[in-house]
């Protein structure tokens, strides 16, 4: 009986560890396409129709000090990445600026079942973790926080990208070396105004969005909030863990106030 019971609960967790594989086997192939907003101002501004799959895609703060903004961008696409495959995040203690909240990520789509955390004790480590991950061609994106990058790095980069089929984002903290990267698409991330409606509080995600360079096509800027289950408008039909583009005011800005204490990012 006892060993009835045992082949039972192993015939059990086996279709259990076939189902969960069968679940991201079927969405292998759209890996292949691109990785859109699903806004057609964006999504058609670009050659790919979206981000480039199988490509290296930089993003960096317009202030350096303030990392949040390009964190929080790239964590959106990489919730969406996620829907098709596990993904990878790789930090080192060199470079951290950041720790890695939980409900934080919750709000991006990022869970325990599709996301993977690499911790490294040094930089060169991210890098190379990256490399094998992206060849691999196992998980739906990656993502690598680093400080320091070379010409030669980030041709590395594209390379085992375009071998696993795998998209690939750096955010990147240091600006000044001006190097000639091989990165798809460069993104200048901003913090943006955001208000709540019910009061002087933090509203939703939004972020000042500008694509500085683009290979195959030209550089545009846009003003983006981030909607997820605390935020969405349910009567704007758009569903929550999406983009929204947010239309500027005739004098520049997202909201008529300028009050510092209104902007929010992740």
């Amino acid at each position: 009986m006892t060993q009835s019971c045992t082949k039972v609960s192993t015939l059990d967790d086996l279709r259990q560890c076939i189902a969960h594989l069968e679940r991201y086997g079927e969405r292998r192939k759209d890996r292949s396409n691109p990785l859109t907003f699903n806004i057609a101002a964006i999504d058609q501004h670009l050659p790919w129709g979206g981000l480039a799959p199988a490509a290296l895609h930089e993003i960096f703060s317009v202030v350096p000090e303030l990392t949040t903004p390009a964190l929080g961008f790239a964590t959106a696409f990489l919730g969406l990445a996620a829907h098709r495959a596990p993904v990878l995040w790789c930090q080192s203690s060199e470079n951290k600026r950041e720790n890695l909240y939980a409900p934080g990520l919750e709000r991006f789509g990022l869970f325990s079942d599709n996301l993977i955390i690499f911790n490294a004790v040094r930089e060169c480590e991210v890098l190379w973790v990256m490399e094998e991950a992206l060849r691999s061609g196992a998980l739906a994106a990656v993502l690598g926080e680093v400080e320091v990058l070379t010409t030669v790095s980030s041709r590395r980069l594209q390379l085992a990208a375009e071998r696993g089929s795998t998209i690939a984002f750096l955010v990147r903290y240091d600006l000044t070396s001006k190097i000639i990267s091989s990165a798809t698409t460069r993104w200048q991330i901003n913090t943006a105004i955001s208000s709540h409606p019910l009061g002087p509080w933090p509203g939703a995600t939004r972020w000042e969005v500008v694509l500085e360079r683009c290979r195959g096509g030209v550089s545009g800027s846009w003003f983006l909030e981030w909607q997820d289950a605390n935020n969405i408008d349910s009567g704007s039909g758009i569903e929550a863990g999406s983009f929204r583009l947010v239309t500027p005011l005739c004098n520049g800005s997202v909201y008529p106030t300028t009050d510092a204490a209104n902007r929010f990012c992740w």
